[in-house]
């Protein structure tokens, strides 16, 4: 190689192409699939209502202006900051659910040790719901400032920020925080009323009287921490119940609404108020859709506040993204850590002020072992040290597909915000199930998707591993811990004052001092609850699991799985395509499949199955072979006591006369594979 730099040449791939015009594109596509509507015909249709085009170009797409306007500009939709993330990246944060405190004090340190930079803390089920049985489940029992102590020990809590997820129980857990050390810049302190409401379906008190305790919150916050935001928008209970990512987006804009108009009710200035507020966003698998809702998010919240009366620089949203439950499968976990990274990946490109990435083990159970959060907090570090994603400033920027998209999501959210506004107001929305109402439409599309394998899953739905080993559940000594948590408790009486700009969470931080415990606190906000019905919590392997769950069951009782035998007719290669097919689909319900090759003739298949031991079967051949064997074999199978016959392919004309042999159900691509799972275990006795 030469080492003469003075030619500066440059190799063009594309250079050596002619360009394509879009025209010629829309002409040849038209030729090959011989359909006159090309465009229509490859669209992907979402649940938002809107489609995706097949292609996008400067043609057709391209405009003078960068719509997204500038990084660091109004409406924000590139991002807060002029420099994106490149200045250092964003806040890698990990979730602790684990109910032993000691246990959980030694993960913190771990974690901060290994690059984590702050921590969310996900009270127990008796915070979040404000009841008192729940203590230590599914969450950390802090209940006292000495459990508090406890936790944070060995801790460097004045640079260690924290996330609270506390549900009901915001201010008590708030001001017990304080009362140990108080929260570092960069805290959450998690106050979401409306949120909880949504989730659990409960609050202790009414929801205006609640919105005031939040207020209070956000006062004294605002007035003495500086850095820490009082106020979580979270939207995962929208997301979980299986909405729409523009539904998602509308309930948080119309709940961040809400809080606004009570923090301004409540004495404080707009620009004060939006700086209290923080959007909590779950993002699924689909990396562009994720890229678009956090750029959508800035986007939407910036109007709000502009209308609001917010200055320029109060307007940008705040967002901190975690990765969907709903996308995480039970079954063949392992899968989530891709499922994960992608979302991850989206909230890096997006532009996330900080990311919490699930442990792949999170839908296996309530507590995720170390070795699983080890991996989450890496994807972290993976995609930061060596991807290199906070080095580029909104890389998504000026592709035409995602502008689009960005704009069309937002487009679609703003429709849904107006229609909660205009029926009073999320908190309206909720009580009147107009929401759940909204949710449960585009659930019930969803399912159907679902069931027909039109959004698959990987191990679940499909490319099932039957017999495969779940991770273990760490156990942790629920009586001990909960006996733990009561030795630290004293019951002091607690007065607070009403609700104002601080007055109430002064006085319960105070009390926090002195001893008060979570439900002391909680007791004495007074007020009557408030009760709902809660939004769904679904994952969308759900229903395909439920009967893993039962196969293996069964094999604990009874010593064997359900089977269902494979009626293969013919040769190997004749088979084999639709044996395949009808094996991944029937083990996704749990169903074992008994291949035990091809078989020619009626006696040899009957005398197969019957010692085979199963009640089920499926037969599994090519057209021209059924139209031969498969009405004689279904009445031999049928005569030799199979009580439920599938046929692997879809019947067409011949429909009537496969039935009429003793066929009772179709397994083709397309079809409804849960109806068909469920009507084969119904035939078993579930």
């Amino acid at each position: 190689m030469s080492d003469d730099t003075s030619n500066n040449d440059t190799f063009e791939l594309a250079a050596t192409f002619p360009a394509t015009s879009y025209s010629e594109w829309l002409e040849a596509a038209e030729k090959a699939l011989k359909r006159g509507d090309v465009e229509k015909t490859l669209a992907t249709r979402t649940y938002e209502g809107f489609a995706l085009k097949p292609l996008y170009s400067a043609e057709r797409d391209g405009v003078g202006a960068d719509p997204a306007g500038l990084p660091g500009l109004a409406p924000f939709t590139r991002g807060a900051d002029a420099a994106g993330r490149t200045t250092g990246g964003w806040d890698i944060r990990q979730t602790l659910t684990h109910p032993d405190i000691a246990h959980s004090n030694a993960a913190i340190r771990e974690d901060l040790d290994n690059s984590v930079h702050s921590l969310a803390l996900r009270l127990d089920r008796a915070a979040l719901t404000g009841n008192a049985d729940g203590v230590a489940e599914g969450g950390l029992p802090l209940h006292s400032t000495t459990c508090w102590q406890a936790l944070l020990a060995n801790i460097p809590a004045a640079s260690t920020a924290l996330a609270l997820e506390a549900g009901a129980s915001f201010l008590p857990a708030a001001t017990q925080l304080a009362a140990v050390g108080g929260p570092a810049p960069g805290s959450r302190l998690g106050a979401d009323p409306l949120g909880t409401l949504a989730a659990h379906g409960t609050l202790p008190q009414g929801v205006n009287q609640a919105l005031a305790d939040m207020a209070d919150l956000a006062a004294h916050a605002n007035q003495n921490w500086p850095h820490v935001a009082a106020i979580t928008v979270d939207a995962s209970a929208y997301d979980a119940a299986g909405a729409s990512e523009s539904q998602t987006l509308a309930a948080a804009m119309a709940t961040g609404t809400a809080y606004l108009r009570a923090l301004v009710d409540a004495g404080m200035s707009v620009d004060n108020a939006c700086a209290q507020i923080v959007f909590h966003l779950p993002l699924g698998p689909d990396q562009f859709f994720a890229i678009a809702k956090l750029r959508a998010t800035r986007k939407l919240w910036a109007r709000i506040a502009e209308v609001s009366g917010a200055s320029k620089s109060a307007r940008a949203a705040r967002i901190d993204a975690i990765t969907a439950n709903r996308n995480l499968a039970e079954r063949d976990p392992y899968t989530n850590l891709l499922r994960t990274t992608l979302a991850g990946f989206a909230a890096a490109v997006g532009g996330a002020d900080s990311i919490t990435i699930a442990p792949y083990d999170t839908a296996v159970g309530p507590i995720s072992d170390d070795f699983a959060r080890r991996i989450a907090r890496n994807t972290q570090l993976l995609l930061k040290e060596e991807s290199n994603l906070h080095r580029v400033m909104d890389p998504g920027g000026g592709a035409w597909f995602l502008e689009d998209l960005t704009t069309k999501l937002a487009q679609s959210a703003w429709a849904i915000f107006q229609e909660i506004e205009r029926a009073g107001g999320m908190a309206t929305a909720l009580s009147g199930g107009s929401v759940a109402s909204q949710i449960e439409a585009t659930w019930a599309e969803r399912e159907k998707n679902l069931s027909r394998r039109r959004d698959p899953l990987t191990g679940v739905s499909e490319f099932p591993n039957i017999a495969e080993d779940l991770p273990a559940v760490p156990e942790p000594d629920v009586a001990s811990i909960r006996a733990d948590v009561a030795a630290r408790l004293s019951d002091n009486a607690v007065t607070l004052p009403a609700a104002g700009q601080g007055q109430r969470t002064a006085a319960a931080i105070q009390a926090a001092k002195d001893g008060a415990s979570l439900a002391s606190l909680l007791a004495a906000l007074g007020g009557n609850p408030t009760n709902i019905q809660p939004l769904p919590r679904r994952r969308f392997g759900g229903a395909f699991e439920a009967m893993r769950t039962e196969s293996d069951a069964r094999i604990k009782r009874n010593g064997q799985r359900p089977v269902i035998f494979l009626a293969n007719l013919g040769t190997l290669a004749t088979y084999t395509p639709r044996a395949a097919f009808a094996k991944n689909a029937f083990e996704a319900g749990g169903l074992q499949a008994l291949d035990q090759g091809g078989f020619e003739d009626a006696a040899a298949l009957t005398a197969a199955f019957q010692a085979s031991g199963a009640k089920l079967a499926v037969l599994c051949s090519s057209d021209r072979r059924y139209g031969e064997q498969a009405a004689e074999m279904a009445k031999a199978l049928k005569g030799a006591g199979c009580s439920w016959l599938a046929l692997a392919g879809a019947p067409g004309d011949a429909q009537e006369a496969y039935e009429a042999a003793g066929i009772d159900d179709f397994i083709a691509m397309g079809g409804d594979l849960l109806a068909s799972l469920n009507e084969a275990w119904a035939t078993l006795g579930a």
